[in-house]
């Protein structure tokens, strides 16, 4: 009779243990976090601070002088992910201050080793509107070294420019 009231004192304690752990475990996937936990080559401190002044540029608040520096600092950061969220902010640039100097780098990110990167600067350029985008576009869809991706979404520019 006494091991069966420890054995249920014990049961519930672990089964208390374990909704404490399930309700940690999903707040931590909802968030995001625990993802970036589990991989640690990834940098959350330097994600959530990009990712916070993306969401800040897509919602149409315009950076400060700061931000922006801040954000494009980020643009030769060693991790490609990073690198995307910087270029995905300058799509939501308003202000033609920042524009010029966003353009600049994602001219640069062009040439980046990494062939996501390289999809990104050109969406980039296309939503900056650089002059030069469907010659860069042009360019991109004939060069046989360029990632089949990065064709793709330099054929889709042009066929927009078409239309």
């Amino acid at each position: 009779m006494q091991k069966s009231v420890r054995q249920r004192v014990v049961l519930v304690a672990l089964l208390g243990v374990l909704v404490l752990l399930g309700v940690f475990l999903y707040r931590q996937l909802h968030v995001g976090w625990f993802l970036f936990a589990l991989r640690h080559d990834y940098p959350p401190k330097t994600f959530v601070t990009v990712r916070s002044l993306l969401h800040k540029a897509e919602r149409g608040y315009p950076l400060s002088a700061e931000e922006f520096e801040m954000v494009s600092g980020y643009a030769e950061h060693w991790h490609p992910g990073i690198r995307v969220r910087v270029l995905t902010t300058f799509f939501y640039l308003a202000d033609e201050e920042h524009a010029e100097r966003a353009r600049q780098i994602a001219m640069e990110r062009l040439r980046d080793r990494d062939w996501l990167v390289r999809v990104y600067a050109l969406r980039s350029l296309y939503h900056l509107r650089h002059p030069e985008i469907y010659r860069i576009a042009q360019q991109r869809v004939a060069d046989p070294q360029e990632h089949e991706r990065v064709r793709e979404w330099a054929q889709r520019i042009l066929s927009v420019s078409e239309r």
